[in-house]
């Protein structure tokens, strides 16, 4: 056992996690999208677990202008269940690749509650922005192409494989991540490629690469 052990207490409720997936409307990697043009969609997915049947309310909202909340009254099962729920933006801040302008983040906010209970909160941070590959394979009258784009704005990809800083996993503290990412970012770094034969990093290190 490496990483931290704990214990959860629920009487009635549980939320294990939320993954925020955006993507552009219509979606279209190479036209440069702008904060007046694109459109925007926010899927939200929630995983709760039950310990009886119930009744849950259940609420999505971001912090951006216009976003309207999505809210669910919803009868679910015993055990874990998974709720989906999707927002819309437009007119919002774009986030780039460092080097490329700035990196704008926004808030969503999920919220569950079974009858008069305490509603039990998670919040997720997310950024506006397209990252595609546009490649093919060489033919007789065309060369190979393989190039990044960035809100369909092409970029070069400066960089390095990500290996984990340290043997002993554990020792590797969320400091430690972040002054990884700040020294990347001050070579001029835009790209981390996480090394296959390595593991997912901690949550700070993506949060960090964020800023």
């Amino acid at each position: 056992i490496w990483k931290p052990v704990y214990l959860v207490g629920a009487t009635q409720l549980l939320v294990l996690d939320t993954v925020a997936t955006v993507t552009s409307d219509p979606s279209d990697p190479q036209k440069p999208l702008t904060e007046t043009t694109a459109n925007w969609r926010v899927k939200v997915v929630t995983r709760v677990n039950l310990t009886a049947a119930s009744s849950v309310k259940y609420n999505v909202a971001g912090n951006w202008s216009g976003s309207s909340a999505v809210s669910q009254m919803l009868k679910l099962p015993a055990g874990v269940s998974t709720i989906n729920a999707t927002l819309y933006a437009t007119g919002v801040q774009l986030w780039w690749p460092h080097g490329m302008g700035a990196q704008k983040l926004y808030y969503i906010n999920v919220t569950a509650q079974v009858g008069r209970t305490t509603a039990v909160q998670i919040g997720r941070n997310i950024g506006f922005r397209s990252i595609n590959i546009h490649a093919r394979l060489a033919t007789n009258t065309t060369p190979q192409l393989h190039q990044y784009r960035g809100n369909g704005v092409p970029f070069f990809a400066k960089g390095a494989n990500w290996v984990p800083p340290d043997s002993l996993h554990a020792k590797v503290t969320d400091d430690a991540l972040c002054s990884y990412i700040e020294s990347a970012q001050n070579a001029n770094y835009n790209f981390l490629r996480v090394w296959g034969g390595g593991d997912f990093p901690a949550n700070a290190f993506f949060d960090c690469a964020d800023t």
